[in-house]
């Protein structure tokens, strides 16, 4: 928050001066930023949590904070979100090798850890048997 007001022209004083405001108000909170970030993401966009954790600490948010903001999973599990993804974006389960590795791109690309999008190829392909 702090360098986008110093980018926009506000004086460092003042610029501190708000952050303190805010921060009594309870408008500035490092760790509800980052829940809320991971909930979005992984709601609106599907991302992994390796995604998100990557984009959390690009925008400065500390590890503390991004720890705490994945350790709470909104009530499905990772490889639940990475299910759910893949019957969303695929007309039919990932049965030979170039739809596997289709489906795993998909899914690495979001974030997903090898792991993690293996196991949800794997059990995707297996459920619609």
């Amino acid at each position: 928050m702090r360098n986008q007001l110093l980018k926009r022209g506000f004086p460092g004083e003042a610029a501190e001066v708000a952050l303190l405001r805010l921060g009594e108000m309870g408008y500035l909170d490092d760790i509800q930023f980052a829940r809320r970030f991971a909930e979005d993401r992984r709601r609106m966009d599907s991302w992994g949590d390796r995604r998100i954790r990557k984009r959390l600490a690009e925008l400065g948010t500390d590890r503390d904070a991004i720890d705490q903001a994945l350790s709470v999973d909104g009530g499905s599990s990772e490889l639940e979100r990475a299910i759910e993804l893949l019957e969303r974006r695929l007309a039919a389960p990932a049965e030979r090798e170039p739809e596997r590795r289709r489906a795993m791109g998909i899914l690495i690309r979001r974030g997903y850890s090898m792991e993690t999008a293996s196991d949800a190829v794997r059990e995707h392909s297996r459920a619609a048997r």
